[in-house]
């Protein structure tokens, strides 16, 4: 009996959104953990809280600073 080969997936990389950790997040932008959460609780920066973790989306963190939605106009 032959096995039947079945077809793989086509995985695009590109599709997916990359989630990154608070420790990434805050690397990212360039301030502290501590300080990356106070914005979260303000609303300046969407993260979610999974468990006792906090994740975050880069293409909210390239939003924010790029001056994108989320973020007040200094004017």
């Amino acid at each position: 009996m032959s096995r039947r080969k079945i077809p793989r997936a086509v995985f695009d990389s590109s599709q997916l959104t990359e989630i990154v950790t608070a420790g990434e997040a805050a690397a990212y932008l360039g301030i502290s953990k501590p300080t990356l959460i106070k914005y979260v609780a303000l609303g300046e920066i969407p993260g979610r809280k999974l468990g006792r973790q906090w994740r975050f989306m880069r293409e909210d963190l390239r939003a924010y600073v790029s001056g994108g939605p989320g973020k007040e106009d200094e004017a």
